[in-house]
């Protein structure tokens, strides 16, 4: 569940953070925590996809192994795109490129 950023510490101390509190009270849609090393920039995940990652994840480990999908990850493979062909992994889930959160249509 680690695979989403190289940056391994950074990774596990944002995921610690987002967990404390109630709510996720310190989730940024356009970006991600302050860490030791300093401000957060666009090499590092942002906290969407931190969380969508993580949401993918646990569904890869509820839904049974496909045939068709031989390393496990059923869900993400069969329903998780990327938001725009040949987009990178910063652009995945509502990557750091947005300017205004996200809109929900009631």
């Amino acid at each position: 569940y680690l695979d989403l950023s190289a940056n391994q510490d950074y990774l596990v101390w944002r995921i610690n953070e987002l967990a404390r509190g109630t709510c996720l009270s310190s989730f940024r849609w356009d970006g991600g925590g302050r860490a030791e090393r300093g401000d957060w920039d666009t090499s590092l995940p942002t906290d969407v996809a931190i969380i969508f990652h993580l949401f993918s994840t646990y569904m890869d480990s509820c839904l049974p192994p496909s045939p068709r999908i031989p390393d496990r990850r059923t869900f993400s493979l069969q329903y998780v795109k990327p938001l725009c062909a040949g987009a990178g992994k910063a652009d995945h889930h509502g990557g750091a490129g947005k300017s205004s959160p996200p809109r929900s249509r009631n």
